[in-house]
């Protein structure tokens, strides 16, 4: 898994450098929140202590077998595949309908031990596949 280096003191900092890694602008963090594309982003505030491993666009997912194109939402044990082929497991509950393939935003702790990923919004748990 690759893994982006940020300092820990400037992860998502305005006008940090992980913040131009993200392609977000400055103007783009609100009050503790930070705005992704389509409006309001995850509570930054219950990430303290994560580091962003990674930030890339969800291509589709795998539940019960059958791997499908898009993204609708998390359900218990559906795997949800990044455009590269790396997948997460879903943990939570999170039912989204979106049109275009959303960027996640993968952050972990604890040696990847507890990872929380951020799709539009909705922040929810999620664990590696193997």
């Amino acid at each position: 898994m690759m893994v982006h280096h940020c300092s820990t003191s400037r992860s998502i900092g305005r006008g940090s450098r992980c913040d131009a890694r993200l392609g977000l602008h400055p103007a783009d963090h609100f009050g503790g929140r930070w705005a992704g594309v389509g409006g309001w982003g995850c509570d930054l505030n219950t990430l303290v202590g994560y580091q962003i491993v990674l930030a890339k666009p969800i291509a589709g997912f795998v539940q019960g077998g059958v791997r499908k194109s898009g993204y609708e939402g998390c359900e218990s044990d559906r795997v949800l595949v990044f455009v590269d082929n790396i997948g997460v497991r879903c943990k939570d509950l999170a039912r989204q309908q979106l049109g275009a393939l959303p960027t996640g935003y993968l952050f972990a702790r604890n040696n990847l031990g507890d990872m929380k990923l951020c799709v539009e919004g909705d922040l929810f748990a999620v664990s590696q596949t193997n």
